[in-house]
């Protein structure tokens, strides 16, 4: 883009283009630049929020890997870390389940 108004710079002081033509191009180049800086913004917060999102996946899966392979024999000690991985179970009228956990799952939307 600098090389760009360089060369506009260059054409203007020379005669090739006149002031009017000049001054469009450079304001045309000053957008082009300022739409490309928000642009760069934009991707570096959607880069950011994807680290996030992928260390929260592994930090799920890390979890429910423990729980997974956990081989719990008392069954009193399973129920405590049963009660402590839900917050509440709704049953709706169609008979379907939702359960809420006390932790946040990375994988459903708007995690």
């Amino acid at each position: 883009m600098d090389r760009e108004l360089v060369q506009l710079t260059r054409k203007w002081t020379s005669g090739d283009i006149d002031k009017d033509v000049f001054s469009a191009c450079c304001n045309a180049v000053k957008n082009e630049r300022q739409l490309l800086e928000e642009r760069t913004k934009r991707l570096q917060t959607d880069i950011a929020h994807e680290h996030d999102t992928e260390s929260q996946v592994l930090a799920f899966k890390t979890e429910l890997t423990k729980f997974t392979t956990l081989d719990v024999s008392n069954e009193e000690i399973l129920r405590d870390m049963i009660h402590k991985m839900i917050n509440h179970v709704d049953v709706h009228e169609d008979g379907s389940i939702e359960i809420s956990y006390n932790f946040q799952n990375p994988l459903k939307k708007g995690a």
